[in-house]
């Protein structure tokens, strides 16, 4: 890993002890409360497996997961509890609520403030917010990958979060309000106002064949998002005219935001604009998106050169700016020139900005959340956060909404070695030599969380979800429970059941 300024700096990573006031116990009745809310067919398994705090299930050497040495995927406080606070400038009273709230409250907000008739399946109430209408913009800000207990740590060094919190309505229990604790799922919450039970997306890769899974939304494919969110009705209701733009490194954050463009019956094409795997110039989805022909050139390289950083002229400078605290500015200066280089925000119509900010993420998986680099991007961010307020403010006066949120949070560092990395692969072994079935294995794959289950050769081995489900738990004591999805929606029961 490398500092901001780029100079090599040696990465020592040491597994975290888990403290257990960031991991309180989560009863089996509001584990059945989450699975309900965020349970689909068409992407969820048939088994939710909630572990002891710290035990991630990964995957076999060669993957990506191997140099991750923090994940998010529990519904533990450290992972589900977000930061989540209300700006506007014309209301600067500072609020507290301490009541929980869901993130799918930021999408029911949104279609009031914008008065746009909520679908039937959008349920969350409305968040408390004074704001002047008509609003020249309303501003989404994520931080990936931050916890609101680690937020609340380093206060004390956070200038920029300290000043807006002492001038916002403030949620002291914001939480996900579904599982898992995953970038995809939570920003098509946000966009859509709805849960992963109803929008669909319900965990970060969906499975195409046993064994196998591709990231959702990739190259364009819109269909995993089964509603429409907030901004493609917006968009409807005012004949396209709303300026959207939504910006992340990575494409299922954005998308997951904004909407379906053009592959929405009358959509536009929205400003949806991200990175390929996080490298090259900002880009889109050409027939659904799109982006300013300027920006298709601005490149990392471009952006480092202009900064004056050694990075630039290094083999693998992109990867090194996905692990800098420059990143931050990188994706504050593409928000930048799509803002400036659009009418956003200049007529009557109140426009939306969907901005993720991903630093916390890289660097929470490359070195930990306890790691000082990662302090150093939390740093970067705040002086980004900074520069970003007084930016809104010089563009729309005191005429905007800002909502600043997280995605998820972090869970503690650990290596691939450590007992509480569980193998994918060696958990499927175990299981289906446990459970023999002529027709093949009957677990297919583990993901997320997720334990999917082939119906047929579970019925040709005479066995329930009930059966694995038991087992499960009497085997492997880091299993806090494995809970079938019939425990919850009794409709779901595979046939043997029936």
């Amino acid at each position: 890993a490398k500092q901001g300024t780029g100079g090599p700096r040696k990465v020592v990573v040491r597994p975290d002890p888990v403290a257990p006031a960031s991991y309180p116990p989560v009863s089996r009745e509001e584990l059945r409360r989450l699975l309900r809310r965020s349970w689909h067919a068409a992407m969820a398994g048939e088994i939710l497996l909630h572990l002891e705090p710290g035990h991630y299930i990964v995957e076999p050497r060669g993957s990506s997961d191997l140099w991750k040495v923090a994940h998010h995927r529990s519904v533990y406080e450290r992972e589900s509890r977000v930061p989540l606070l209300l700006h506007s400038p014309t209301d600067p009273r500072r609020r507290v609520h301490p009541e929980r709230v869901e993130l799918a409250s930021i999408g029911a907000t949104l279609f009031d403030l914008l008065d746009v008739e909520r679908p039937e399946w959008v349920k969350a109430p409305a968040l408390d917010i004074e704001a002047p209408l008509p609003l020249r913009a309303i501003v989404v800000l994520i931080f990936d990958a931050l916890p609101a207990q680690i937020l609340d740590e380093e206060l004390p060094r956070l200038p920029a979060f300290r000043a807006l919190r002492e001038r916002s309505t403030v949620y002291e229990q914001a939480w996900l309000g579904h599982v898992t604790s995953a970038t995809t799922v939570s920003h098509a919450v946000i966009g859509t106002g709805a849960t992963p039970s109803v929008h669909g997306v319900a965990v970060n890769h969906k499975p195409i064949a046993p064994g196998q899974r591709v990231e959702v939304f990739r190259d364009g494919d819109i269909t995993p998002l089964l509603v429409p969110t907030l901004a493609d009705l917006y968009d409807r209701a005012c004949g396209n005219r709303p300026q959207i733009i939504s910006f992340c490194s990575q494409s299922r954050a954005a998308v997951g935001m904004a909407g379906h463009g053009t592959a929405w019956p009358g959509g536009d094409r929205d400003l949806v604009v991200f990175q390929r795997d996080h490298v090259g110039a900002p880009t889109t989805w050409g027939a659904v998106y799109g982006v300013p022909r300027d920006l298709q050139a601005f490149t990392p390289e471009r952006f480092l050169r202009g900064r004056g950083s050694p990075l630039a002229d290094s083999t693998d400078f992109e990867r090194r700016l996905f692990y800098s605290p420059l990143t931050v500015e990188y994706c504050e200066e593409v928000v930048n020139r799509l803002v400036d280089g659009s009418e956003f925000g200049t007529d009557a119509i109140t426009d939306l900005l969907f901005f993720n900010q991903k630093v916390m993420d890289n660097l929470g998986h490359c070195v930990g959340p306890s790691h000082p680099l990662y302090r150093t991007g939390l740093e970067a961010a705040d002086r980004f956060l900074g520069r970003f307020v007084a930016s809104l403010e010089r563009r729309f006066g005191g005429a905007f909404l800002l909502i600043v949120t997280a995605d998820h949070g972090i869970g503690p560092t650990r290596r691939p070695t450590d007992p509480s990395m569980h193998s994918r692969p060696d958990l499927m072994k175990e299981i289906n030599q446990a459970f023999r079935s002529p027709l093949g294995p009957v677990v297919t794959n583990v993901h997320d969380l997720y334990l999917y289950l082939w119906d047929e050769a579970l019925r040709a081995g005479g066995y329930r979800a009930s059966d694995l489900s038991r087992w499960i738990e009497e085997r492997y004591d880091w299993v806090v429970h494995a809970m079938p999805v019939e425990e919850v929606l009794p409709e779901h029961r595979n046939e043997s059941e029936r």
